[in-house]
């Protein structure tokens, strides 16, 4: 009897906890914002279109609960975010309200016969190229099948900065070793900097 007993008490205790949870959750909906005009501004200057009424939801984090990776979805000309991750200002809330858009705009523009893949690839494409400030982003297969993501401009950067960095080793290298060494050193070098630009990195669209 008293494991019984013991065993009643439990199930109500978890019954009627799951019930405040349950009046929590209905009782806070989501926040619903519009789109500020700056974003929507920009936003239609950069892709060549126009947005009508977007509103964003922020919704609470138990939306999620079946799909804890999401961060947000786009339902019409409605965004979904969840709204411990917005934090506009933020690059990830950019990145989040760009791919969102766009797929509102796929939406606005009644692009139905495209598929899953070809909307969710213009999507995250858009969201990189935001996040790269606007320039054309290219790849560097920097090893069989892996790239780098980078643009143009960072890998000019990139590439001045390694030349520094190895300048500066070659010289503290030459400066340990004898003559004789320093020859071969200097046409080992040679021969690597010549099979380098038989197969030079490339920047890949």
């Amino acid at each position: 009897m008293e494991c019984n007993s013991s065993t009643k008490k439990i199930f109500s205790f978890v019954t009627k906890a799951g019930e405040r949870r349950k009046t929590r959750k209905s009782s806070t909906p989501s926040q619903i914002i519009p789109l500020d005009e700056q974003t929507k501004n920009d936003f239609e200057l950069r892709h060549d279109t126009k947005l009508k009424d977007t509103m964003i939801y922020l919704d609470p984090d138990y939306k999620f609960i079946l799909s804890p990776a999401l961060l947000g979805f786009a339902v019409e000309n409605r965004i979904h975010i969840r709204k411990s991750k917005y934090n506009p200002g933020s690059t990830e809330t950019d990145q989040i309200v760009e791919h969102e858009l766009t797929h509102v705009q796929q939406y606005s523009e009644g692009r139905i016969n495209e598929s899953v893949d070809e909307l969710e690839m213009e999507a995250n494409f858009n969201e990189t190229l935001h996040l790269h400030n606007g320039e054309e982003v290219r790849y560097v297969e920097y090893a069989p099948g892996k790239y780098w993501e980078t643009t143009e401009k960072e890998y000019k950067i990139f590439l001045n900065k390694v030349a520094t960095e190895f300048e500066h080793n070659v010289e503290s290298n030459l400066r340990s070793m004898a003559n004789a060494e320093q020859l071969r050193y200097l046409l080992s070098l040679q021969e690597w900097a010549q099979d380098m630009f038989d197969e030079p990195f490339s920047l890949r669209r």
